[in-house]
């Protein structure tokens, strides 16, 4: 069971002793208006109007004793909570891929020049065992291969285009994602018609599995209330209508030059001594299409740590997928299960709510619309797409559609913490001469990356 997945399905929970109580035909229990929920209702803590009110109080008080206890994992040292990357600037490609830039000018200034033109990089995010960046080619752009001595992830958020690992090829839409081996070498090609987008997400390897094995704990309130427009029509489509075409791509031409030789000699010596694949099973690439959302049916015979509860429970568990839907995408397995990084896709429907929980591994959200209100730690913030919500250990946190007919869209990534976190220090490489970039590469100064 991925850890996304509890946390999801720990709102399935909600219900618990839902069987019984009379609801109206939208799934909201009578005597609620669905379509004007006041949202404050989520906050009142043993409501005695709350049929689970005894529920949620065993796990607050599950949580203040997993929290003073010794034998559970520590929380961790606390991080900011929210992080608005539209607000950043983008910066110099110099300063977060530690090229031998030097050379590189040197040998073909005129082609550096255009590489900063048609390529836009910015840090998101920077916490010490996990680093999100945002990236962007101009339309018919080339990103020459290149390498960097830290595990990581790409994920495409939008445009389409090819990605090269170690020589697989793909043609790429919103969706896909691609494994990064310590020094794999990477190429990105964007297609003609608009610029190319996606996540870098890199980590500190070997993170602490007690984090991920730990404690989930449901400690809202009144979650069995729901509006009636937050639930979802047949055939949702996370990213819109957009190509659903992806799989291998046809060879790209390239070249080397004398110092790029020397680059890919060092590169290739880094690598033999960076050891064998952390993630050997783990596909190079795939795509969020060729997976199926989470449902009742999956959560119920999936092994969960409350599977037992749920014989009573599917008219709760199919109200809960109406409202819901969330599908892991990527996951950075090691031989043997243990797993160091785990990557969700998740939308919420229009002014739903998804009501205050936490739990012990450390996560976060990155939002892809909005705005929404996410809450954690007692504080509310309004979220716009780009903005990147971390929850601490134990940290309450919840999130509320405030727009009608706006679905909620999100990554939710957990990770293993206190991992080997000196790969952030290795030296990274480009192997490939610049190529030249087309005009249509070239990027505005202010461009957005949502």
């Amino acid at each position: 069971m991925t850890r996304s997945a509890r946390v999801f399905v720990g709102f399935f929970l909600a219900g618990a002793i839902l069987a019984g109580c009379a609801s109206s035909p939208g799934g909201v229990p009578a005597g609620y208006d669905p379509e004007a929920i006041d949202p404050a209702i989520y906050d009142r803590a043993n409501d005695p109007n709350d049929p689970y009110r005894a529920e949620y109080a065993r796990f607050r008080a599950r949580r203040e004793r997993d929290m003073a206890s010794p034998d559970s994992p520590r929380p961790l040292p606390r991080y900011p909570n929210r992080h608005r990357t539209s607000d950043r600037s983008w910066v110099p490609i110099e300063s977060l891929m530690a090229f031998d830039w030097e050379a590189i000018r040197s040998e073909a200034p005129a082609a550096a020049e255009a590489l900063t033109q048609a390529f836009r990089i910015r840090r998101a995010f920077d916490h010490p065992d996990l680093e999100i960046l945002e990236l962007m080619l101009g339309a018919g752009g080339v990103l020459p291969a290149h390498a960097d001595g830290a595990p990581g992830a790409y994920v495409v958020v939008s445009g389409q285009g090819e990605i090269e690992v170690d020589g697989e090829r793909w043609r790429v839409t919103p969706g896909t994602t691609a494994k990064l081996e310590p020094y794999s070498a990477r190429r990105v090609v964007a297609e003609e018609g608009e610029p190319l987008r996606w996540l870098w997400i890199r980590w500190a390897p070997g993170g602490d599995q007690a984090y991920v094995d730990a404690g989930y704990y449901l400690t809202g309130a009144n979650q069995h209330v729901q509006p009636a427009q937050a639930d979802f029509a047949p055939g949702y489509l996370f990213w819109g209508e957009t190509s659903t075409e992806h799989g291998p791509a046809r060879t790209a031409a390239r070249g080397r030059g004398a110092a790029r030789e020397a680059a890919s000699a060092a590169h290739a010596a880094a690598r033999d001594a960076s050891g064998a694949p952390l993630y050997p099973d783990v596909p190079v690439f795939g795509h969020e299409i060729t997976r199926s959302w989470l449902s009742a049916e999956t959560v119920k015979s999936g092994g969960f740590f409350f599977s037992k509860d749920l014989g009573s429970l599917q008219a709760v568990g199919d109200r809960m997928i109406q409202i819901a839907r969330h599908k892991a995408i990527f996951r950075a397995s090691r031989p043997g299960g243990d797993w160091d990084f785990n990557f969700s896709q998740s939308g919420w429907g229009a002014r739903s709510t998804y009501v205050e929980h936490s739990h012990v591994i450390p996560e976060f959200y990155y939002v892809l619309s909005g705005p929404v209100i996410y809450g954690v730690d007692g504080e509310r913030y309004e979220s716009l797409p780009g903005d990147i919500l971390f929850n601490n250990s134990y940290a309450p946190h919840l999130a509320q559609g405030i727009v009608d007919g706006l679905v909620f869209r999100s990554f939710s990534s957990t990770f293993a913490p206190n991992g080997d976190r000196s790969v952030f220090d290795r030296p990274a490489f480009l192997i490939e001469a610049l190529p030249e970039q087309p005009a249509s590469a070239a990027l505005p100064d202010d461009v957005a990356f949502h």
